[in-house]
């Protein structure tokens, strides 16, 4: 085994050199309690010596390389440290723009260990984080320059794109969100205001403090073990500690697979395969970790298991003969994940459903991932579609009705179980798992048998009707919201309505409807007339025209909506030729409602 084993400068780590991070390890996951641990450790090394200020000698723990440290002539892969490298790299970004408002040369300085230039003058990047995409590069990678126009004007081009990325942080992914926190963590703890007890207690000037910081983490050392050699940092990987976050079941799965020799596991094919996994999965629009959906993956299909157990569970079920399969399997079913749950219209036309019925399945599955926030339910999903598109040719298709069975289940169970009681989830993935496993195994006969014990079983969770009820009568409806708990009710009141009236006029194609307040909203009473009992569901273009209009004044318009729930309430609060709706009937009309939905939807699951 042929390797190097070497201490090393920080400085001298970061400098003339690029370092990459492939896109199949794991993303940058550190969040407050590694940072805080990080600055802690950098600045309770500065020591008063003499009535002076010093850094101290720091140990960073040992990272592990593949390729030639001495004579690079290509990127030099990280295989264990990418965690420390890049939180490196984006504290010297934030020391930079720190030093920018200070003095630029300062700055310009502490960049070099951020962007270099090689002999002909170009500029080259550090850290080649693939990983994190472009966000990496956009965020921390560019910088303002204060006396170049033309920089100016790419740095203010960038910096409006990456204000346009943050807007919603639910559009991040996780690793671009923690590489945000990141730096505004270090940005944060290097202002002057929040060194004031240290300036003040050693009589620094802000400028001297930031280069003591710089000083002592360039100074400090890391151990690096390299080699040319693949197989022999892979066998070093596996067997050594570092210091960071510990490695998750994956990152060690992953290591097995790439540490069997090439004649078994092909390492091309493999690279390729799992970086087409990592691929596909950051496309997915919601939050997922390649960790969380393997772990999905493992227990549809093998045994249940804590994170904790999927490696020695993955050792002792897959032969080594079978890696690449399974790892290709992994790819399948990673790519079919990501269509499944960013609502992919094309997976299901090629089965020749019609516009309609993908329109329901696609709204179903918002319900349960976005409205009620059922991530369990995913692996049933999954496990289900994967069946249903025979990405394994040894399984075969099941049938529409099948699939279509179970999702409704899943909808209608949450629908009453979470979305309105709020009952616990705890025991639920177990449920699903082993469902899971017995609709993956099961032959097409023996799959309606399965839908009904699954559904027998939710059938027995249910909650109470008066739990219900209790609890639909507290949802509300406001036009303007800015809380979570907002947003939230109002999905989960919406979702009410709107089921209210596919069961009641038999329609699930609806489309163009909104949320009408009978009694118009008022400043004076909001939280009475935004209550359930007070919302119907109307055509938009109807709800236009009704807009802050009098009960009275809106009756015509109502008569014009094709909704069966408009219709019952005009049957039901009409009286001798006129609307009769105050706020006192609000509890009736919820009440009606609840009785409706819960009857039908459960009956549904008998």
């Amino acid at each position: 085994m042929d390797f190097t084993v070497q201490p090393i400068k920080i400085s001298d780590l970061l400098s003339k050199k690029t370092y990459l991070i492939p896109r199949y390890q794991r993303e940058y996951s550190w969040n407050s309690k590694e940072l805080i641990d990080f600055w802690n450790d950098i600045l309770g090394q500065l020591t008063e010596q003499e009535g002076d200020i010093k850094t101290s000698e720091y140990f960073f723990g040992t990272i592990i390389l593949i390729g030639d440290m001495i004579q690079p002539n290509k990127p030099i892969e990280i295989v264990d440290g990418q965690q420390r490298m890049t939180t490196f790299t984006i504290f010297l970004s934030a020391l930079s723009a720190s030093f920018l408002d200070i003095r630029e040369t300062l700055a310009n300085k502490v960049w070099d260990y951020v962007i270099a230039e090689n002999d002909d003058g170009e500029e080259f990047v550090i850290l080649k984080n693939d990983t994190a995409g472009s966000y990496f590069a956009d965020k921390i990678q560019k910088r303002l320059y204060v006396n170049d126009n033309g920089k100016f004007q790419d740095y203010y081009k960038n910096y409006q794109h990456i204000l346009n990325r943050e807007k919603n942080e639910d559009d991040l992914t996780d690793e671009e969100r923690c590489i945000k926190y990141a730096y505004e963590f270090f940005i944060e703890k290097l202002r002057e205001n929040n060194l004031k007890d240290i300036l003040e207690k050693y009589n620094l000037s802000h400028e001297e403090l930031l280069k003591l910081l710089r000083d002592q983490l360039l100074n400090s050392q890391v151990i690096y073990i390299s080699s040319q050699q693949e197989e022999s940092v892979n066998v070093i990987f596996e067997n050594i500690n570092s210091k960071g976050k510990s490695l998750s079941s994956l990152d060690m799965i992953k290591n097995e697979i790439f540490s069997v020799e090439d004649k078994i596991v092909p390492k091309d094919d493999a690279r390729e395969t799992w970086k087409n996994i990592t691929d596909n999965l950051s496309k997915f629009k919601g939050p997922i970790s390649k960790e969380k959906f393997y772990r999905y993956y493992w227990i549809s299909r093998n045994t249940n298991s804590t994170e904790s157990e999927l490696y020695k569970n993955f050792k002792k079920k897959i032969n080594k003969n079978d890696y690449l399969e399974f790892l290709q399997q992994l790819e399948k079913s990673s790519e079919l994940y990501v269509k499944v749950f960013n609502k992919d219209e094309d997976l299901f036309k090629k089965h020749n459903w019609s516009d309609k019925d993908i329109k329901r399945f696609n709204y179903s599955i918002t319900c349960l991932t976005d409205y009620f926030s059922i991530q369990q339910s995913q692996l049933l999903i999954l496990v289900l579609c994967e069946r249903y598109n025979v990405i394994d040719p040894k399984k075969p298709k099941i049938k529409k009705k099948i699939l279509n069975g179970f999702i409704k289940s899943l909808e209608n169970f949450h629908y009453l179980y979470n979305a309105i009681t709020s009952s616990p989830n705890n025991k639920l993935e177990t449920r699903y798992a082993n469902t899971a496993r017995k609709i993956y195994k099961a032959s097409n006969e023996e799959l309606p048998k399965i839908l009904e014990d699954f559904k027998k079983e939710l059938f027995a969770l249910l909650p109470s009707r008066e739990k219900f009820v209790d609890n639909f009568g507290k949802l509300s409806y406001q036009k303007e919201t800015r809380s979570k708990k907002d947003k939230k009710s109002n999905l989960i009141t919406k979702y009410s309505l709107r089921r209210f009236e596919e069961i009641l006029g038999g329609n699930e194609s609806l489309l163009g409807y909104s949320i009408e307040h009978i009694i118009p909203e008022s400043k004076d009473n909001p939280d009475k007339v935004n209550n359930i009992g007070n919302m119907i569901l109307l055509e938009e273009r109807l709800n236009n025209l009704a807009d802050d209009k009098s009960v009275k004044e809106k009756e015509v318009i109502y008569k014009n909506s094709r909704y069966s729930n408009v219709k019952l309430f005009l049957d039901t609060f009409k009286k001798d030729g006129v609307i009769q709706f105050n706020e006192d009937d609000f509890a009736q009309r919820r009440k009606y409602m609840a009785d409706f939905l819960y009857d039908h939807i459960s009956d549904e699951l008998k």
